[in-house]
């Protein structure tokens, strides 16, 4: 009886150690697999796909006391023997750890990004016209804390929101970029010119028969007048008709302005229509009383023509070699000419108007 105890005894305490051997492996195990921690890094500071970072950077590191080896599994199940993978498509993404029969595992989701901005673009009319000077050209963006940024034909005055007034004619372009996943958007609107202008020139000055003599006086053009309004501005002592139609009869010398409206579009031309005034159609203007004087002259030139008007006086002076020292375009006969810049000698005027031309001798003193 007694020995029979003591051999049950002996085969419980064996049971005992291989139960407290066995606990303690699986102790150890425990610890060393504690042990087995690593740390997904990063390289963006979001967890979603955008725009802007189209591809998000992931790598593993561990201060793990062993070489660990790491897998990367897909949400398609692909697996990639790294511990860096480069992410181009949303889902939930494993990394696996291991080190012998230790291994340890990060499960990471990952989100997208990618709404582009709407844009609608619209303007208040297709063309700038001579009654319309400006165009609204108006952006619908969504969401609306886009940033702004306009292509423009002319800078001097940029727009910086998404609705602007705009002077000028040509293509525009308007480019949004969302500020959150930096998705961008683009649009083009373009901006007629339709300021059409009546298209004509000034004729040669006419001439008026004095006294009590009168001309027809017009301006030149080719283009049909249909819906053209004229309108004349005459000196205040001519006595006119047909002020407002294409031709206009005056019986005074001077200077004429006429104004074309195209009634379509708004647009007004002027053109400037000169009348001088001669007693016969022979008749030289520079030998009709006219004069200059003093002469000889010391300073100020000054000139005398009786009661006559003279346009488009072209003067030149040469010295006594023929060179000419000066000359002035559309001169006028009613200033003085300062002459102190001339040294005393010998001086030829000449002065050339509509078909008439006239050389003086001057000695500067």
């Amino acid at each position: 009886m007694g020995k029979k105890f003591l051999k049950l005894l002996r085969i419980k305490k064996m049971k005992l150690v291989k139960v407290l051997i066995l606990l303690t492996v699986i102790l150890r195990s425990s610890d060393l697999k504690a042990q087995l921690t690593f740390t997904v890094n990063n390289s963006s500071s979001s967890y979603s796909i955008t725009c802007s970072n189209p591809t998000l950077n992931l790598s593993a590191t561990s201060n793990f006391s062993s070489t660990l080896s790491y897998t990367w599994i897909s949400p398609q199940l692909i697996s990639i023997a790294s511990n860096s993978i480069g992410i181009t498509s949303p889902g939930a993404y494993t990394i696996n750890a291991t080190s012998g029969a230790l291994s340890a595992s990060q499960t990471i989701a990952i989100g997208i990004n990618t709404t582009v901005p709407t844009l609608t673009l619209s303007s208040s009319n297709a063309s700038l016209t001579c009654l319309t000077h400006t165009v609204l050209v108006s952006g619908i963006v969504s969401p609306t804390n886009v940033q702004i940024s306009w292509v423009e034909p002319f800078t001097e005055f940029p727009c910086v929101t998404n609705t602007c007034v705009f002077v000028a004619a040509g293509t525009y372009h308007l480019k949004i970029t969302d500020p959150i996943n930096g998705c961008a958007n683009s649009g083009t609107i373009s901006i007629g010119d339709g300021r059409n202008y009546f298209q004509m020139s000034t004729p040669e000055p006419f001439l008026v028969n004095c006294p009590d003599g009168t001309v027809t006086i017009s301006p030149i053009y080719s283009t049909n007048i249909n819906s053209i309004n004229f309108a004349w501005t005459s000196p205040i002592n001519a006595s006119v008709s047909g002020a407002n139609t294409s031709s206009l009869t005056t019986n005074a010398p001077g200077t004429y302005t006429v104004m074309v409206t195209d009634t379509t579009n708004g647009c007004i031309t002027k053109n400037l229509i000169y009348v001088y005034a001669c007693v016969g159609i022979n008749l030289d203007l520079f030998e009709t009383n006219f004069k200059i004087f003093p002469n000889p002259v010391k300073d100020k030139l000054q000139f005398e023509l009786n009661d006559l008007l003279i346009f488009d006086l072209k003067l030149m002076i040469a010295d006594a070699l023929g060179q000419i020292v000066y000359s002035e375009n559309n001169f006028d006969l009613k200033m003085e000419l300062d002459l102190n810049f001339l040294k005393s000698g010998i001086y030829y005027l000449k002065l050339v108007g509509f078909k008439n031309q006239k050389v003086f001798k001057l000695i500067k003193d």
